[in-house]
């Protein structure tokens, strides 16, 4: 049985990729599009967005499962000081409440769980923030 060096390390860096949860995808020149793979969906990196002003920020989705491209955006609605509606439009249809951050009692790791948006809007979250240079946005 023989084994092509090169062939195996193509797999490692495969499986290394998958288990990390980043992989590239080749576009255009050196312009790659980068996709951050989270459970079920795939998120473009180049897509994107962040206005930090306005409290808005999103980006493109592959749902893995069933293939279906869509774009999501989120808009942190802020009722008080300390708590902000967390609201969601797929497709730049209707905004629609999916969650609630309340500062006043959670904390930035209760972030995507039920309560607080789920894991798709921290993972859109986090890809935004780190699109612009920070680790993550919570």
């Amino acid at each position: 049985m023989k084994v092509e060096l090169g062939k195996m390390l193509a797999c490692c860096l495969i499986a290394v990729g998958t288990v990390v949860g980043v992989s590239v995808c080749p576009g255009p020149g050196p312009s790659a599009s980068v996709v951050h793979a989270y459970g079920h969906w795939s998120i473009d990196r180049s897509s994107a967005w962040w206005d930090r002003g306005s409290d808005t920020f999103g980006a493109g989705v592959t749902d893995n499962d069933s293939g279906e491209y869509f774009t999501v955006a989120y808009h942190l609605n802020k009722v008080s000081r300390d708590r902000y509606n967390i609201m969601e439009s797929k497709n730049q249809g209707p905004w629609t409440q999916i969650g609630v951050i309340d500062w006043s009692y959670m904390c930035s790791a209760d972030i995507g769980g039920a309560e607080s948006g789920g894991p798709l809007f921290a993972h859109v979250a986090n890809v935004c923030a780190q699109k612009y240079g920070y680790q993550k946005m919570f």
